[in-house]
């Protein structure tokens, strides 16, 4: 037994946990974005479809192809800058 004005016995300190070390964040991908990979997809498989059947010499088939293949990416640009200047200002 011991007496009643004696020390009680040293509490040993528990270590802290070690840190765990950086989750890495999976890419996420919103409607927007997916919207847009698809618009670039469908222009550039346009472009190859005219190219193909203007190989096939289909007449007026090669000029649209040019202007699919060569004009489609800049008209692309502005549509997607212009959907995200709206979605901007609205959203």
């Amino acid at each position: 037994m011991r007496h009643p004005r004696s020390k009680p016995p040293p509490v040993k300190p528990i270590p802290p946990a070690p840190a765990p070390g950086p989750v890495r964040r999976l890419p996420q991908f919103n409607l927007l974005g997916l919207m847009v990979v698809t618009l670039i997809c469908s222009v550039a498989s346009s472009g190859i479809y005219y190219l193909v059947r203007a190989e096939a010499n289909e007449a007026g088939m090669r000029l649209t192809a040019l202007l699919f293949i060569l004009a489609g990416p800049m008209l692309l640009l502005v549509i997607v800058s212009l959907l995200v200047a709206l979605l901007k200002r609205y959203g």
